[in-house]
């Protein structure tokens, strides 16, 4: 008993020291697109957006590719360290563009960066908009586990 309470006293110190890794890692990021890189995420243009939503299981991403250190980073990073290769679903990422009028982002209801929907067959079943703008290793583990979880979910329905 005793070996197991001490490794949960050390769990969080082993989290931020792998935390504090993979932020010098991330600190190499110039754009959320190079996050994006490490996952299944197509980056599409607005029209390609809405026509992809149509069909099947789809995730849309709409964010601030810019972004990077801030709660776009932070959600595609999310992404990339809670995303299975093997998901029977279709990931799309917009990115916000100035030259395209607010209106046709808002006919899709992207009216906030970033910003995450589950798709079913054109439906949205889910969505989740705004993040932090720098989370520690434990709110970024949970968050991560959450999208996990919420991924799984939107696989199994029908």
């Amino acid at each position: 008993m005793r070996t197991s309470t001490l490794f949960r006293a050390a769990l969080p110190w082993i989290a931020s020291i792998a935390f504090s890794a993979a932020s010098a890692a991330d600190a190499e990021y110039k754009a959320v697109e190079d996050i994006l890189k490490a996952t299944p995420f197509r980056i599409v243009t607005l029209a390609e957006y809405k026509t992809g939503i149509k069909t099947g299981k789809v995730v849309g991403f709409f964010y601030e590719g810019s972004d990077v250190a801030g709660a776009s980073g932070w959600m595609a990073k999310n992404f990339r360290d809670g995303i299975q290769r093997d998901m029977a679903i279709v990931f799309l990422a917009v990115p916000y563009q100035k030259s395209i009028p607010d209106s046709e982002y808002l006919g899709l209801e992207l009216d906030k960066r970033p910003q995450y929907r589950f798709y079913n067959d054109g439906h949205n079943v889910f969505s989740h908009k705004g993040g932090l703008d720098s989370p520690g290793p434990r709110e970024h583990a949970k968050n991560t586990e959450i999208l996990r979880n919420n991924l799984k979910v939107l696989i199994g329905i029908r």
